[in-house]
């Protein structure tokens, strides 16, 4: 049995073996709950029951919605809706009820319990889906993106790769864990590279709502947990900066701090550094699990969201955007070229590349087959706005093209209100 460390959050400590034995008693419980639980939300404050409840709903494949704390009650009540949740974990039956769920079942080894109600016409979700996470974007209307649990384990690996000339032993979260940049960067991980997740209460670690930041708070739980790392919200390191300016002390344990969430000025990266605090910046996405690229030691460009991550590849379109791609754990390395190309014939030739198939199979001479980034392969649609294109969506990987096309179709639908 192992005797590491793997969740501590000042008065609880979990080995990753005491962790793994406490979330499949939970996922027992969940998996033999009647009627089956669809969706299940999860509303607590950081600690190791957060992290048990989110191991223990991937194990009996429940899909989890991590609610923020910082949602308002309408943006609580819209992301249950939109994810159909007919479950809520939670350690406040009164907010609960407030929700429409009922009376609470205790979940085993843990402070939460579970409410249930019923859910009538849920939403569909896409199959393999693990987690929805919400964020409240610009207009305060929540958005949920749907993800598989690997994608997220596979970003927590290319973190840890990235940062593997960093000595991180102990990791402290200070965003909620609802915020998917702390799931999947502040305890994945750490538990990926066999460090520690340190995970107190939010208040306790300076952070009180969705602005209101101590900064001195901030500083004494670095120091008290010894943490090596921490990931910061730029307003966040302003405030940390200042309050060193004027006479705090830059934590001596604190290896590597990461600043995303907005684009970070060259000048706070400077200013913080001067400080004392070892900050580097990075660049993420919901739909892409979080981190993408990150700035570290050795490759480091202020001003910059830094290096992609291993599992990620990048490319510029025409307009000068940057485009992200992703691959499946189960997918081939040639899987993102083809899809590239399935799209760029699409997108070219205003046509499916089903129907370009069939225009080569009539005319295998036709010179179009030749040209650079163009294949016979079905599995891409244009998108359209009335008559004009204005792009395409390209899949590959699925046992066929007839499969790639129809992932492409279900994309294109899911926005195609947005079209206009």
């Amino acid at each position: 049995m192992s005797a590491r460390i793997a969740i501590d959050d000042g008065q609880q400590r979990l080995t990753a073996d005491a962790l793994a034995t406490r979330a499949a008693q939970v996922a027992a419980t969940l998996h033999d709950a009647s009627p089956r639980i669809g969706v299940m939300a999860l509303m607590a404050d950081n600690g190791p029951d957060w992290i048990v409840i989110d191991r223990a709903a991937a194990a009996a494949r429940v899909p989890l919605v991590p609610l923020p704390p910082f949602f308002t009650p309408a943006q609580i009540a819209a992301a249950l809706a939109a994810s159909g949740a007919d479950a809520l974990v939670a350690s406040d039956a009164r907010v609960c009820h407030a929700l429409g769920f009922g009376e609470p079942v205790s979940l085993g080894g843990t402070g939460l319990a579970l409410h249930r109600r019923e859910v009538r016409d849920p939403p569909p979700l896409p199959p393999g889906t693990a987690k929805i996470t919400f964020t409240s974007g610009t207009t305060g209307a929540p958005k949920g993106v749907c993800l598989d649990d690997a994608h997220q384990w596979r970003v927590a690996e290319s973190i840890a790769a990235a940062l593997r000339d960093v000595s991180i032993e102990r990791h402290l979260c200070l965003l909620p864990l609802a915020v998917l940049l702390e799931n999947v960067a502040g305890v994945y991980a750490p538990l990926v590279r066999r460090a520690t997740a340190c995970v107190p209460q939010v208040a306790s670690a300076g952070l009180r709502g969705s602005s209101n930041f101590d900064p001195v708070v901030c500083l004494q739980a670095i120091e008290r947990f010894a943490a090596h790392s921490v990931i910061l919200l730029p307003q966040m390191l302003l405030a940390l900066t200042i309050a060193i300016e004027r006479g705090g002390r830059a934590p001596a344990s604190l290896r590597f701090a990461a600043v995303g969430g907005a684009k970070v000025a060259p000048s706070l990266i400077a200013r913080a550094r001067a400080a004392g605090l070892p900050v580097f910046e990075g660049y993420g996405l919901s739909e892409c699990a979080s981190v993408v690229a990150l700035n570290v030691p050795g490759a480091d460009l202020p001003g910059s969201a830094g290096r992609v991550l291993p599992h990620v590849r990048v490319h510029t379109d025409c307009n000068g955007e940057i485009v992200v791609h992703l691959r499946g754990d189960d997918t081939g390395p040639h899987t993102i070229e083809n899809s590239y190309k399935k799209a760029y014939t699409a997108r070219t030739f205003r046509i499916s590349s089903g129907e370009f198939v069939q225009r080569v199979k009539d005319n295998p001479t036709t010179g179009a087959v030749h040209l650079t980034n163009i294949v016979a392969a079905q599995g891409a649609l244009p998108i359209k706005v009335g008559d004009d294109t204005i792009g395409a969506v390209g899949v590959s990987g699925a046992p066929g093209g007839d499969k790639d096309e129809v992932c492409a179709k279900a994309g294109i639908d899911k926005v195609a209100d947005q079209l206009k």
